[in-house]
């Protein structure tokens, strides 16, 4: 026992040494000028490299005597961007940034860095009254699955009555909580209500793909097109399975969903109109496709369409 002990202990003490000879990385570092700069640690690494939404660009990074990989990319406007390296091939995170945006699929997660500008943004959490985000589980009998979906409430949601409702779409490499934790549509909301830019109104934020899990996992009564023509098919394809639904009244599984499951439900259980005239349905990229799918097959549920 008294040996066990001894080589457990050594292991850790082993283990501690090597992570503190290892020299201290700060990543990301924001400068005064607008610059960005962003750093790995990989001391074995032949190549590192920094991609994402900053500039359009891969940046090659330089390698230091102490293993350290850099960059500095200058003057990034003020805005929410993501990053991650390429290390020999190997997509990976920014270990020194806990700041990380959920991925689907074959798109991964993503580093995120924020960078500021002179003053707030209109993404900005100001001094004005916020609305509620809740995560509100549901049954859906037309996948055979449970799920959730993330839900915004104006502020003074409990005083009032027949809301308006935005249901809003993600893109093909999202997830559900992807407007709020990245987004910040809930911000954008308070502030834009505050200055009576915009009327108060409920969110409905549902995930997009009617599979869970992209590589394996599937519903149990059909496939998602979407996911499956990203698995395996062309570009060509892809778009396609985006517009179409599978011949069940023209709507895509995931629009069987969304009418068949998520609408009685945020229906039943939130404060909302249930006029035509007061929904609209958005979407982003895939999510796009997915709201001029719904607009085409069920214009009978929908006054206002947006694809981004």
């Amino acid at each position: 026992m008294k040996t066990t002990f001894g080589f457990v202990f050594a292991g850790i003490a082993l283990l501690a040494s090597a992570i503190f000879s290892q020299p201290m990385v700060n990543s990301p570092e924001i400068g005064s000028n607008g610059s960005l700069s962003l750093r790995y640690y990989a001391p074995n690494a032949q190549q590192v490299t920094v991609n994402g939404e900053l500039d359009g660009k891969a940046h090659p990074m330089q390698k230091s005597t102490d293993g350290v990989w850099s960059t500095t990319i200058d003057s990034l406007p003020p805005d929410i961007y993501t990053y991650w390296f390429d290390v020999d091939g190997i997509r990976s995170l920014d270990p020194h940034n806990t700041n990380t945006k959920l991925g689907y699929g074959m798109f991964g997660a993503v580093s995120v860095v924020e960078m500021p500008g002179d003053g707030p943004q209109f993404y900005d959490a100001k001094p004005v009254p916020h609305g509620s985000v809740r995560i509100q589980p549901y049954e859906s009998k037309t996948l055979g699955l449970s799920r959730t979906v993330w839900i915004y409430t104006p502020p003074g949601y409990d005083q009032g009555k027949n809301y308006p409702v935005l249901y809003l779409l993600h893109g093909a490499g999202d997830v559900e909580s992807g407007w709020t934790l990245i987004g910040r549509a809930n911000l954008i909301l308070d502030n834009l209500i505050a200055e009576g830019r915009a009327k108060s109104m409920v969110v409905v934020m549902p995930l997009g793909h009617a599979i869970q899990s992209f590589w394996t996992g599937t519903s149990k009564q059909f496939p998602d097109p979407v996911s499956k023509a990203f698995r395996t098919g062309s570009r060509d394809s892809i778009i396609t399975a985006m517009f179409s639904g599978d011949g069940k009244g023209g709507l895509s599984p995931f629009a069987q969903d969304l009418v068949g499951d998520v609408m009685p439900m945020i229906e039943k259980t939130f404060k909302v109109s249930t006029k035509p005239e007061d929904r609209a349905i958005a979407g982003l990229s895939m999510g796009g496709g997915q709201a001029i799918n719904l607009a085409f097959n069920r214009s009978d549920l929908f006054r206002y369409v947006i694809a981004m």
